[in-house]
């Protein structure tokens, strides 16, 4: 079978995203998602050792602090994993996204505005961000699987990658200077402004083209 070209699959993706609005809020959660974990992998640690050592703390103890917390929410990731699995097998996959987004919002804010990271009150907000995270990353992938149409779905998904992977330095970019510039808190606003801009999105998407079954593929 003929290759096609790289330039004809790339705008076959585009095409499928401007004509089913459902890809397009599929992208952009991947756009806002993938950038979520570099923001807990990269400044939540940054911003928990500086309140580490602010408090007085050695550098292994604000380290191990911030591991504590790191782990709490990854692990609330993982219990959260088979509950939302359950929500995506019988949801309309848009509303899922919707809600995800919304969760992830919440955590955040509450997250961004917090004085510390790394006592005992930020616990709550660890959880919620863990179960944000998962819920966005996994409610996206789903929405994309379900709406790629089978004869071009490899262009599909890379194209919902590659909005992911811009993400990722988009987001890695703004939250450094902010980081800086406003407070270590910072890019977690940016990033909870940014996943309700996208839930907004997704609402509105979700009141024009109605349901979907969940089990529902695209031809």
């Amino acid at each position: 079978q003929q290759q096609q070209p790289l330039a004809e699959l790339i705008h076959e993706a585009l095409q499928a995203a401007r004509q089913n609005p459902r890809i397009m809020v599929a992208c952009l959660t991947a756009f806002v998602a993938r950038g979520d974990l570099v923001v807990i992998s990269t400044f939540f640690a940054l911003w928990a050792n500086q309140a580490g050592q602010m408090q007085g703390l050695a550098l292994e103890e604000a380290i191990r602090k911030a591991a504590t917390f790191i782990i709490i929410i990854q692990g609330s990731s993982l219990f959260w994993a088979p509950v939302w699995g359950f929500v995506l097998d019988r949801w309309d996959r848009l509303s899922a996204v919707c809600l995800a987004l919304l969760i992830a919002s919440i955590a955040y804010f509450w997250v961004g505005f917090s004085p510390s990271p790394i006592v005992a009150a930020f616990i709550p907000a660890a959880i919620l961000l863990g179960v944000g995270e998962f819920s966005a990353i996994m409610s996206g992938a789903a929405l994309i699987g379900q709406s790629a149409p089978v004869d071009i779905r490899g262009s599909i998904l890379g194209l919902f990658n590659f909005c992911g992977s811009i993400g990722i330095l988009c987001i890695v970019f703004i939250g450094g200077v902010v980081f800086d510039a406003w407070m270590p808190g910072a890019p977690f606003v940016v990033v909870g402004v940014l996943n309700f801009a996208v839930c907004l999105t997704a609402i509105w998407v979700r009141r024009r083209v109605g349901y979907e079954r969940p089990h529902t593929e695209a031809r």
